[in-house]
């Protein structure tokens, strides 16, 4: 059996460890060119608090009573797929379980001779409030100024993942980089650590090791 998040409920303001749900669930077999997982890794990260309401965004919205997803290390265990073996580390967008199956789509192997695992996980930003706060506004200034203005987030990038990883762990191992990471241990841990940062326990980027 292994051990799974999921969405308890919908949180409002400041989520709350009611709205998740710890539960287990048989370890998976994996198929023909897919890979079996086991969860190094998971990076708990304050965008996911916009993904546990129901809103139109750049990606849909989780789901109650199925697993939580974030920017997951985890290590092959077993592979059926050409491209993956055994032993082999990968980075990527998965679900809040100790072990799942996945088809390799999304996944970028990655490597601790290179640089530490848990420094491939990406760090995001807080939006927490529930009405929209008091302050300037730039539809005036763009307006007048016949400017645009356009979101974008780190995934409209991800064919340049490879390149930038690997020019990125090169300042690391130079020391042109620095940074600072909070580690919390234990599957069982990774909604406190999700809570912690509402309240500003961490320093750097917060992540747990399973």
């Amino acid at each position: 059996m292994k051990k799974v998040v999921l969405l308890n409920k919908q949180p409002h303001g400041t989520p709350k460890l009611s709205d998740f749900k710890i539960t287990s669930e048989e370890i998976p077999t994996a198929k023909d060119g897919e890979l079996l997982l086991k969860t190094a890794y998971v990076s708990v990260d304050p965008y996911l608090r916009g993904r546990m309401k129901e809103a139109k965004s750049y990606v849909p919205s989780f789901e109650l009573n199925k697993p939580i997803q974030s920017g997951v290390i985890a290590e092959v265990i077993k592979s059926k797929h050409a491209d993956f073996k055994k032993g082999d580390f990968v980075s990527g967008n998965l679900d809040w379980k100790e072990h799942q199956t996945s088809n390799g789509k999304g996944l970028h192997k990655v490597s601790s001779s290179d640089a530490k695992l848990s420094s491939y996980l990406w760090c995001n930003i807080l939006y927490n409030e529930t009405k929209v706060p008091l302050g300037p506004r730039l539809q005036p200034i763009i307006l007048t100024k016949s400017a645009t203005m356009r979101g974008f987030i780190i995934g409209d990038l991800s064919e340049k993942f490879p390149a930038a990883t690997k020019q990125l762990t090169s300042w690391l191992n130079e020391g042109k980089i620095i940074f600072t990471e909070t580690i919390v241990e234990e599957f069982d841990n990774i909604p406190q650590a999700f809570l912690d940062l509402f309240e500003g326990k961490n320093k750097g980027k917060m992540i747990v090791k399973i």
